[in-house]
Parts: structure tokens; sequence; C-alpha cells
């Protein structure tokens, strides 16, 4: 059953802090909770249909994660991020995920490609039939399996716990004209190289990539949200 703001009512009485955290996680990334909104812990709780103490421990690990922040006297915010943390967060994605397409590279991934062709195409249809959450979900698969090739656990592990940040700060510049096309065409060059084995070409487009995702995203926040330098 769906509720007003497209939570999923958590019926089971076991792991109750879990589902809480699944439900609220997904509406999240879904953008039914949208960044920037404000939220009362009571409400999400009745809405839920479970007590408050195990979505207060939802809304602890969320605010971990860095996807909502919890505003004494105020309630539960949905991160508005900062100027400064999506240069932080671009700034890290460019230094690992270079790394991680040398390592990609050297590895020889010309004969290992068909699972990232297979992402791209999919990340083609969806932008062919301009469908948002279907463009997001074929974004994270595309990177998920350029992680794999790479064949580091830990990078991947590390990458993959940037991924939520990364989706849900990215989700709204992707509404920008023509900007699903743009995306698909750079990761299209990405994989051009990695084909070729050319390393220098390949790094050349991932940082393209990033500072065209990271300007999208500015741009589009400074059109739509207040956006600070800092507000923490």
């Amino acid at each position: 059953m769906e509720d007003d703001l497209g939570l999923a009512t958590v019926e089971q009485p076991a792991q109750l802090a879990a589902l809480a955290y699944e439900s609220l996680h997904r509406s999240i990334l879904s953008g039914r909770l949208k960044v920037g909104s404000l939220h009362n812990e009571m409400k999400l709780a009745r809405e839920l249909g479970i007590s408050r103490t195990p979505v207060r421990e939802a809304l602890l690990e969320l605010a971990s994660r860095g996807l909502v922040e919890i505003l004494p006297r105020k309630g539960i915010r949905v991160k508005l991020f900062t100027e400064k943390d999506v240069h932080e967060v671009f700034q890290i994605r460019e230094i690992m995920e270079v790394g991680l397409i040398e390592s990609v590279v050297r590895q020889g991934c010309a004969g290992r490609l068909s699972d990232l062709e297979a992402a791209l195409e999919q990340q083609q249809s969806e932008a062919d039939k301009g469908n948002h959450q279907g463009f997001l979900t074929a974004d994270r698969l595309f990177h998920s399996t350029l992680c794999q090739l790479a064949d580091n656990n830990r990078l991947s592990a590390i990458l993959e716990n940037l991924r939520d940040l990364i989706h849900v700060m990215g989700a709204e510049a992707l509404l920008q004209q023509g900007r699903f096309n743009e995306v698909v065409a750079e990761h299209r060059e990405i994989c051009q190289y990695l084909k070729m084995g050319n390393a220098e070409e390949a790094r050349g487009a991932v940082v393209r990539h990033l500072l065209r995702s990271k300007n999208a995203v500015l741009e589009q926040y400074r059109q739509h949200h207040t956006i600070t330098e800092d507000s923490r």
C-alpha cells in the first residue's frame, strides 16, 4: 500500500528499522521524497505504520550516509547539497574513476566489454523513451559494470557507497534539455577508448564526463535551489 509520500507501508514486525530504512531510502532515490523537503518523524512513522523508534534508527542511518539531515526542533530534511558538497563528491569521483579506468586498460579490457556495452545500450534505450528513473538505473548499472572490470573489490565498495549521493545529487541535472543524450555520448566515448586500449584518451574522456556532469549539477541547483558555499 502506498501513502501520500509514496512510502511503502511497513507491515512485518521483525527488523522494523531495516524495513523503514529500505522504504525511506527507496523513496529518496526515486525522488518521491524530494531534495530539500522537510519531514516530521512522527508523520513518517504513522505513514509507515510503525512506531517512531525504528524510524529514528533508519533516519540516523540515512543521515550517516549523507542522504538526510536531522535538524533540531525542525524535523528531517532530505539533503540539500551545498556547492562545497558537489565539488567534494566530484573531486572524489575524479580521483577514483581515473585510477579505475587506467586499471581497466592495464588489465586488457578489449574483449571484456560486452556487459558495459549492454549497459550503455540500455541507457540509450531509456534516453530514447525519456524515462528518467529508468535512465538513472541504467546509468548506475553502467558505472557499476565499469567498476567490476577493474576487478578491485575495495575500490568498487568505496564507489558503491558514494553511488547513492551521486544518484540523488545528479538526478535533477539529467532533466536539463539534451542531457540524457549527452551522457550517453560521453559514456560511448569512454567505451570507444577502452576498446582501443588507449589509457590516456580514456582518462581524458572520464575527466570531461565528470566535469560536464558537475557543471550540470551546479547549474540545476543554482536555478532551482538555494545553493551556498556551505550551510553546515
